[in-house]
This record gives C-alpha cells, structure tokens and sequence, in this order.
C-alpha cells in the first residue's frame, strides 16, 4: 500500500485500474509522459498478431519496453499466430510492463498536482496518524477472475466461459475440445483452442492438469549460444548489438522447430540490416542453417 498523509493507496496496476479516478489519473500521467502505449498495450484484447505488429517489436512506434528474450520469443512464433506460446509471451510482457509502471509513473502520478488535489478533496491531509484510516475504495471487491479473462479475452458470454473453465480444470482440455470449439465460433474468435487454454493457464484462470500436458509450452526452449566468428564465415556481417543476435537466435530456434513460415519471416529481417551484397543473398534457408551446424556457429544449452 502506498501511504498519502493520512490515507492509503494501492501501489499495483491492477488495484489502480480498479478505482476510477485513480485509472483517469494514471491514464493522464502515462499520456503526458508519452507512454499511453503502455496502458494500450495492457489493456489490449488477446490477439496475437495485432499485439505483435503493434508492440511487441522494439523498432515500432508503439514498440513496448520488454526484456530482449521476450522480443526473441516473440519473433519466433510470428506467424504462428494461434501457437499457444503466445500465451506465455503476452503474460511475462504485461506483467513486465506492469512493473515498469508501477515504479515510474505510478509513482510520479501520486506525487502530481492532480492526484494531491484530488486527495485533499476526499478529505487526505500530508500528515500520517498513528491509526491509519482504511484504504480509500478498500471495499471495492477485485473483479472475479472469469470477469478479466473474458474481458481479455472480449468473450461476451461470461457464464459460457465460466462454465468452461470449470471443466476445463476437471476433465482437462481433450474430453472438453468440442466444448471450446462451438464457444469460440459463436464469439466469432479467431483463437484456437490450444491457445484459449494456454491463455486460461498462464493468466490463472485455470489450473493445468498434471501429466505431461501440463507442461508450459516454453520451459523447454534452449538457450542458443552464439560463435560470431563462425558466423561471419558462415555469411552474417550485421553482428554489433543485441538486435541482430537475438534475430539469429530467433531464426536458429524457428529453424530447429522445423517452423518454415516462422523462419522466413524473422530471415527476412536479418538481411534487412545485412549489406546489399551480403554472403547470404540467394542461398535456401536450410542450406544456411546446415552451414551454421558445420561451421559450429552456434550451441544450444538446455
């Protein structure tokens, strides 16, 4: 709880949003710091390929502030748009960006000139008493949990979902398919229902069944160690930075995966930043890959 003088806040996104006012003081706090992106971004419905082509690329306008692995994890699924990966990505993003909120402009928000105004005005004065009065809107219940994933989500029919995800967590996704199927077409939702599910899983709205489903898609996935020098003999010459790298991970891991679509894609990007005259120009992604092998251009460690 973040205290005020003689009352309290919430310090999280989540209980912010909650509370009217403080969610209008937040939304102006972000736009006059030039970061409502951020707000955008989280409270976006889950589409994987809009929140890709909008965010979830750091050369974007709107290209959110997230660790270089997420951005890597991103690219290799691009494509895949119904891959239940994206789950586990849009999840560990928002939650970064979450605290990126919560210790910048969050912060900056409760010490303005129209958060104090506003304090005054609910009867908030700069000195703590030694009885702290409740939290101001403590009362206010947190929506339940079937409520935030259907919004998310944008389900419109909450007691459907919410009946689903209680048979999801008793008889696990494969007795339950046809259920989710005929739920989705009748929202119109260009979901899978392998991603609805992962979704459900990585947001806590429903709990995995033990057994080898219930393994997260992306625990697995290797960390990809590079050798530039094989690299650069293998044809890559754009090698300086953390961009360029994380490509060519992306591109190895795509490749890996046998994931061809994906794999073009994220290439395509490479030889943007490559020379004109690249090594690379005319070759087939695999021969490229086979020479990366050989030449030991890179390792994975699991």
């Amino acid at each position: 709880m973040k205290v005020i003088g003689n009352r309290q806040y919430p310090d999280s996104y989540d209980a912010v949003m909650r509370k009217s006012k403080l969610n209008e003081l937040l939304q102006a706090q972000l736009k006059a710091e030039f970061d409502y992106h951020l707000y955008e971004f989280l409270e976006e419905k889950f589409d994987p390929e809009y929140l890709y082509n909008t965010y979830l690329q750091n050369s974007l306008p709107k290209g959110v502030n997230i660790p270089g692995k997420l951005f890597t994890a991103a690219d290799a699924l691009a494509g895949d748009w119904n891959h239940k990966g994206w789950a586990k990505v849009v999840t560990a993003a928002r939650t970064h960006i979450k605290g990126l909120i919560e210790l910048n402009a969050l912060e900056r928000m409760y010490k303005s000139e129209e958060f104090l105004a506003y304090h005054k005005a609910q009867g908030g004065t700069m000195d703590t008493p030694a009885n702290m009065p409740a939290d101001e809107g403590e009362n206010d219940k947190k929506a339940p949990p079937v409520i935030r994933a259907a919004k998310q989500l944008r389900i419109q029919n909450v007691e459907l979902l919410r009946k689903y995800i209680a048979a999801l967590n008793k008889f696990g996704p494969p007795t339950i398919r046809p259920v989710a199927e005929k739920m989705l077409r009748a929202e119109k939702s260009k979901l899978k229902v392998d991603t609805l599910n992962e979704f459900l899983y990585e947001g806590g709205f429903a709990k995995r069944m033990k057994g080898p489903e219930a393994e997260p898609l992306q625990a697995q996935t290797p960390e990809i160690k590079l050798n530039k020098k094989a690299l650069q003999v293998c044809g890559f010459q754009n090698l300086k930075g953390d961009k360029p790298l994380d490509r060519i991970r992306a591109f190895i891991l795509a490749m890996h995966r046998k994931d061809k679509t994906t794999a073009e894609v994220i290439f395509g990007k490479i030889m943007k930043d490559e020379p004109l005259n690249s090594l690379l120009n005319g070759d087939k992604l695999i021969d490229i890959f086979k020479r990366m092998q050989k030449r030991k251009a890179f390792e994975t460690i699991q």
